[in-house]
């Protein structure tokens, strides 16, 4: 089913497509045959993975030119930084094994363990060098990370508010009404939310369909780590909610906002009131920090 208006997605025709029967080179060369999706799960029909070893060597330089070439063809901005980033990734790691060599064969070696750890100090110095230099996202003194929350604001021709129970055993709020949301993996938030509403409920919704509607600064407890939730609001979307992931939410129903149940996270309600409000933020949690 359909909801609040004309969907924009186009029918697939395989005569449009410009590799035979659909299935693409790089279909043919990683997986073998077609790329095939189930849901949230990933099957491949005869997969390089179930080769032998020497299978699978004699095959990656044809794979990596494959994967340059149409780096060249399609970003060489993109493609040299990548190509950049590796080689340093590299030659870290080569240092790094270097350096751990020394500092262990200065460590086995014969003699007072005082001469052996000053013997190590340069070696150790330069591990402690590559291991900041190769960590992740170096950031000023002070920065704490948050984790980013995607949800989705869904509601119906008659303004109703989608909302999930949550598993009685959920680690987070069990037993109480939530939006449907999820944490971002390495990817952008509205590819998150769309992802999120296909496996958790079975909803397609299009990224440009979605709007942000709010943003919630919160922290649950002085010690817990931040988190900044991102509300979406989807302006149609296709399909009915179903329970898809029943270890997470055990029942979607439709809300009406001024008469929510009593049982709801506290900031979903704080961003909900927010939202009818024409507030586009929200914080939760900092005052008792």
């Amino acid at each position: 089913m359909t909801h609040t208006g004309p969907r924009r997605d186009a029918p697939c025709d395989a005569s449009t497509t410009g590799t035979e029967d659909g299935i693409s080179e790089a279909e043919h060369e990683l997986y073998g045959g077609r790329f095939r999706y189930d849901q949230s799960y990933v099957r491949h029909q005869g997969p390089l993975t179930r080769l032998s070893f020497g299978h699978m060597a004699a095959a990656l330089p044809r794979m990596m030119a494959m994967v340059l070439r149409t780096g060249w063809q399609t970003d060489r901005q993109a493609l040299a930084g990548v190509v950049v980033a590796q080689l340093g990734q590299g030659v870290t790691s080569a240092w790094g094994l270097i350096a751990v060599n020394s500092v262990l064969t200065q460590l086995f070696s014969d003699g007072p363990t005082a001469d052996k750890l000053r013997q190590a100090l340069p070696a150790l110095i330069v591990l402690g060098l590559t291991a900041v230099a190769a960590a992740p996202g170096n950031a000023p003194a002070g920065t704490e990370f948050h984790i980013v929350g995607v949800h989705l604001h869904l509601q119906d021709e008659r303004g109703r508010i989608l909302l999930g129970l949550r598993h009685p055993r959920s680690t987070f709020a069990p037993s109480t009404w939530h939006f449907l949301a999820g944490h971002c993996e390495r990817e952008a938030a509205i590819a998150c939310l769309v992802r999120e509403a296909k496996e958790e409920a079975g909803l397609t919704i299009a990224p440009e369909d979605v709007e942000l509607v709010l943003t919630v600064h919160l922290v649950d407890s002085p010690n817990a780590q931040p988190r900044i939730g991102l509300v979406f609001r989807a302006r149609s979307w296709a399909g009915d909610p179903e329970v898809l992931e029943p270890d997470r939410c055990v029942e979607w129903r439709w809300w009406n906002p001024q008469d929510l149940p009593a049982e709801v996270v506290p900031y979903t309600r704080q961003a909900i009131d927010g939202i009818l409000d024409g507030r586009r933020y929200s914080e939760v949690g900092w005052g008792e920090r």
